[in-house]
């Protein structure tokens, strides 16, 4: 009984307590101190916004590093002042870039090695063009005895340089029948496909290959020095490398008999050929130096001044009657369009003595 009495007195006391200290809580809240839960959470509240603190401090430092960075990478680097001086004089004496500034195409020449290739590749480059276009290049050139009246003479021995397929010759042949013909040309192909061709009168034409500008007088002329009346070349000398052309004259003058005549129709400076070389509208073609031109193909064309093909006849012993420059407008009504083309005619003559007889 005594242990029974003890314990209920115990329980007792401890519910009292337990109610009392409820009661404190409840009736005395405010001023009484919080419980151990309550200092809990406050505790982890404090330490998170500490946290979030320490990150927001964090992101502000990255903040103001990236603007500092990439304030310095948009500065210009700092230069020492007497490089920054030297700087200021170079420019200051440097001398404006656009006066010299050309499109690409013009006046861009092509270097020394390139242009003696080309020039030493003109035979292949020929021979090649006449086995790709055969005779359906080049027109028959029906117009020459009315531009040179004097291809109508009679028994007229005539030596045509750069002969082709024969739009020059067969043409003159038919208008002349006694007419009779040294022909040669740079391209064994074209004089093989004149050999071959229907026109061809062995009896009346002798055609052979020979480059004048780089190769000796061949034996088929050995006996002919002097011989000529005429000497036609149409549309050649452009496809001679100007340094070339006195010795390649020089070589063709010692065959034309004292007063024989040199007829030369050609391509003239301004012509529109020349203009879309230069303005690049004819593609592949390079320009080797002024009026100096190499197509696509690898064939080259000069276009001549008056002045300068006098100083090259002149200088190969002949003497001018005839040097112009015909201005011609071309009409293409297969394609509608209009062309202005400018073509060079010449007549020189080689000087004869006063007993010997001149063509008129």
């Amino acid at each position: 009984s005594s242990s029974s009495s003890s314990s209920s007195s115990s329980s007792s006391s401890s519910s009292s307590s337990s109610s009392s200290c409820s009661t404190a809580s409840s009736s005395s809240s405010s001023s009484s101190p919080p419980c151990s839960d309550c200092l809990r959470l406050r505790e982890e509240v404090r330490l998170k916004q500490i946290s979030i603190n320490a990150l927001l401090d964090e992101v502000t430092a990255l903040r103001r590093r990236l603007a500092s960075a990439s304030s310095t990478a948009s500065a210009p680097a700092p230069v020492h002042p007497q490089e920054a001086s030297r700087k200021r004089r170079r420019i200051i004496h440097c001398e404006p870039y656009v006066e010299h500034y050309a499109p690409y195409h013009a006046h861009e020449y092509v270097s020394e090695y390139n242009r003696k290739r080309y020039e030493s590749q003109a035979e292949r480059a020929w021979d090649k063009f006449y086995r790709t276009n055969k005779t359906n290049f080049f027109k028959d050139r029906h117009y020459l005895h009315r531009e040179f009246p004097v291809l109508l003479q009679p028994d007229i021995h005539i030596l045509e340089v750069g002969c082709g397929v024969g739009n020059s010759t067969f043409p003159l042949m038919s208008i002349n029948p006694s007419a009779r013909f040294h022909c040669f040309d740079i391209s064994p192909y074209a004089v093989q496909t004149l050999k071959e061709s229907e026109h061809f009168d062995a009896s009346r034409v002798t055609a052979f290959t020979w480059d004048p500008a780089n190769e000796p007088t061949p034996d088929i002329l050995a006996d002919k020095k002097e011989c000529f009346d005429v000497a036609l070349i149409v549309f050649v000398l452009s496809a001679i490398p100007p340094a070339l052309l006195p010795t390649a004259m020089r070589r063709v003058v010692k065959l034309l008999r004292p007063g024989g005549l040199l007829l030369v129709r050609d391509y003239a400076q301004g012509d529109l050929a020349q203009e879309r070389f230069e303005t690049q509208h004819a593609p592949h073609t390079t320009v080797i130096a002024p009026h100096y031109f190499v197509r696509g193909d690898g064939t080259l064309s000069y276009f001549f001044s008056t002045q300068y093909m006098r100083e090259v006849m002149e200088g190969s012993g002949l003497e001018e009657e005839q040097n112009v420059v015909h201005d011609k407008h071309v009409s293409n009504i297969k394609y509608d369009m209009e062309m202005d083309r400018k073509f060079i005619q010449c007549v020189f003559r080689r000087p004869a003595p006063p007993s010997e007889t001149s063509l008129p």
